[in-house]
């Protein structure tokens, strides 16, 4: 029987397989970038609990922080957290999906016209997968497994 050149006893290194599981090539558009899908509020809502708060032109910071409360609370009680962020938008973590859904479909807010967006990476987890009894098993069982 033949040596087996690289394992890891012999100082070559296992063979490492890539997932690529946040991109779908069916959402790609040439010369456009991503194309994102339309938000679904309902499936959002179940899972995010970052949101942005922005009004135009920052009228953010020209509201008083005991009226910009007292907005929040009218319209999703008690968040977790509220922070103010350097562009003077506010950074609200939820502690429900009602809350979450309450405020993405909330359109005025204090006279303003309020635009809700959920935060980019504090929404989401990313990681890599170092397991060497992967190594056999097919991206699209991967895939299956890591589904729930």
């Amino acid at each position: 029987m033949p040596p087996l050149l690289d394992s890891v006893v012999g100082g070559g290194t296992p063979e490492r397989r890539c997932l690529r599981v946040l991109m779908d090539p069916n959402m790609q558009c040439p010369g456009k970038g991503l194309v994102l899908p339309t938000l679904n509020i309902d499936k959002a809502s179940e899972h995010a609990r970052f949101l942005i708060l922005s009004l135009p032109n920052n009228e953010m910071l020209q509201k008083s922080p005991f009226t910009i409360q007292k907005a929040i609370q009218g319209i999703s009680g008690d968040p977790k957290s509220v922070k103010k962020l350097r562009s003077g938008d506010l950074l609200i973590k939820t502690s429900s999906a009602l809350q979450t859904k309450s405020l993405l479909l909330t359109k005025p807010f204090l006279d303003c016209p309020l635009t809700v967006n959920l935060h980019k990476s504090l929404n989401s987890c990313r990681g890599v997968i170092s397991e060497t009894d992967l190594l056999c098993a097919s991206e699209a069982e991967i895939l299956e497994g890591l589904s729930d």
